[in-house]
């Protein structure tokens, strides 16, 4: 797997917020497969290498052994979504 990330990004043109900083931090894994799993959380969130396999983990688990599942479809499974929405709220 190959992984990237660690390095903030300020998108441009700057958008002003209230804080007047909008810089963000990209995590982004993508497996031998193709699948590429993208996390963008607050710059000084530390290394998400692991969070990402384990996010990649629930994918295979809900999404990639359901038989019903069509690859390359969008993921309707009730199951992952509320699965990763409980992991992610974990690690905030």
């Amino acid at each position: 797997m190959q992984f990237f990330g660690g390095s903030e990004i300020n998108p441009s043109p700057q958008v002003p917020t209230a804080s007047g900083n909008n810089a963000y931090k990209l995590s982004f894994m993508e497996t031998p497969s193709g699948i590429k799993i993208v996390l963008v959380t607050h710059p000084k969130t530390g290394d998400l290498r692991e969070s990402l396999k384990y996010i990649y983990g629930l994918y295979v688990e809900y999404v990639v052994k359901n038989p019903i599942y069509n690859p390359g479809s969008p993921i309707k499974s009730e199951l992952f979504n509320t699965a990763l929405d409980q992991y992610v709220r974990s690690i905030s």
